[in-house]
């Protein structure tokens, strides 16, 4: 049941990040809680998992931001100045079968598609680990404008570069290893890419740092930045990921950022004991740089209590700020909702004003 449950929950969190679930509570004036002046007041870096605000979107309602990270490419092209910019990259699994130790099947879904606009329907799988790495970095390597590289990689897989608009969007499972590419490039203005590394898929700590160390090779070489999302340090899934207490405290001195994911349904039952056990993972043979970890809050199911706790061990430990994960949750609408109270509480330290229907400089 656990399993299935964090299945769902990352099921969710791709579909937000491609923009699905994304329609405002509005209140019936239509004003919002947040708006484009709030950035320039956040005492940290706040990434939402969204697509950035256009140039003539008046009705964005993923403020306050200061970068944006979506799987939509061509929404980073046509995005306002003024927000860092990254590319969501999904780090490809492999599905051949694994088992646990009581012989039952560890279920994984296929992999997405990139595109260039809207999710895709139809997944990939791939048979082993190697491939499912190496479509990864050829995918990457053509956001990067490195073709030959991204081409030379996929050969020594044995894996086929298919662009996007020459295969169909047809059924929910596509060929096997085949490696799609999505239209288009990073733009100049972009910062970077983002990995969402949940693989799941029985590789060893070795066979994960290795892919990892290489993805940020690639990036950093183009002369943009890497940042990495994964699972909870704590989680019992990272089994299945590799993602051991010394690959993570590697990973930071690798990539830019890299996450501590903070969530209602974590292993330890509170989300203060997990913020403090993924901090130990992390600092496991000394100190950590806190300017290149970001603390990922669950908006759905977290407390006003837990939001009010990450922001004070964000400014507390020196960390890079926030990345904020809806999970469902609403964005947008008035100051008095759920949701716009635990973002409030999260990148300011405080509650709005009761009786105003935006956080003044005054209120915060």
């Amino acid at each position: 049941m656990k399993r299935a449950r964090t299945w769902s929950a990352c099921a969710a969190l791709l579909a937000l990040l491609c923009g699905e679930h994304a329609v405002a509570a509005r209140s019936r004036d239509g004003a919002q809680c947040f708006s484009a002046t709030d950035p320039a007041r956040l005492p940290f870096r706040v990434f939402q998992q969204a697509p950035p605000p256009q140039r003539r979107d008046a009705g964005y309602v993923h403020y306050p931001l200061t970068d944006a990270a979506t799987m939509q490419l061509g929404k980073l092209a046509t995005a306002k100045r003024g927000v860092g910019l990254w590319y969501f990259q999904w780090g490809n699994r492999s599905n051949a079968p694994l088992y646990n130790t009581a012989g039952k099947l560890v279920p994984r879904k296929p992999n997405f598609q990139p595109a260039s606009g809207e999710l895709r329907s139809q997944r990939t799988p791939f048979t082993t680990v190697e491939r499912a790495n190496a479509c990864t970095l050829a995918q990457t390597a053509r956001l990067l404008g490195e073709d030959a590289k991204g081409a030379e990689i996929a050969q020594k897989a044995g894996l086929p570069l298919v662009a996007e608009r020459e295969h169909q969007d047809v059924g929910s499972v596509g060929p096997a290893d085949l490696c799609l590419l999505a239209e288009g490039r990073l733009p100049r203005k972009a910062v970077g890419v983002f990995l969402d590394y949940e693989v799941g898929d029985g590789r060893t700590p070795e066979q994960s740092l290795e892919f990892l160390r290489r993805f940020a090779e690639l990036v950093h070489g183009a002369g943009r930045k890497a940042g990495v999302m994964i699972n909870p340090l704590d989680a019992p899934s990272q089994v299945w990921t590799g993602i051991t207490g010394p690959v993570a405290r590697e990973l930071v001195s690798q990539f830019d950022y890299t996450t501590i994911w903070l969530w209602a349904r974590n292993a330890q039952g509170s989300l203060p004991a997990s913020y403090d056990r993924q901090m130990e993972l992390l600092r496991q043979g000394g100190k950590v740089d806190g300017k290149r970890v970001l603390a990922l809050f669950e908006l759905a199911n977290t407390s006003e209590a837990d939001a009010r706790f990450v922001h004070d061990a964000i400014r507390r430990d020196g960390l890079a700020g926030a990345m904020l994960w809806r999970n469902r949750a609403v964005q947008g609408g008035p100051c008095d909702s759920p949701v716009n109270r635990k973002t409030a509480l999260l990148v300011f330290g405080r509650l709005p004003g009761v009786d105003s229907k935006r956080p003044s400089d005054a209120s915060m």
